[in-house]
């Protein structure tokens, strides 16, 4: 922890003094230095916040994959070639999950 601190600190020295190198040549004014600093710490804490969502975006797509992979499979029953058993005469294909 001790060296995330240190790289997160560093940063922000890094990046006052580039902002106080700017405003002495390039004549940004102190106020638009803070601005883009203060952004650019909102935006980063935004996307660390986020972080946990991505996560459960890719358990979700890997619980896809198995229910995709059951779909596509091909099934051992031949339904084409036997005329045995009963058949309906309508099929509304509505899918419905529960308790999975």
């Amino acid at each position: 922890i001790g060296v995330t601190m240190l790289v997160m600190f560093g940063t922000y020295g890094l990046a006052f003094w580039f902002g106080a190198q700017q405003c002495g040549k390039a004549g940004t004014t102190p106020g638009d230095i803070l601005i883009a600093f203060f952004n650019i710490l909102i935006g980063s804490f935004a996307i660390g916040h986020a972080d946990p969502h991505f996560q459960s975006m890719a358990e979700g797509r890997g619980a896809a994959y198995s229910v995709y992979d059951t779909i596509a499979r091909k099934s051992k029953i031949d339904h084409e070639k036997s005329d045995e058993g009963k058949k309906p005469f309508e099929c509304k294909g509505h899918i419905e999950f529960r308790e999975v």
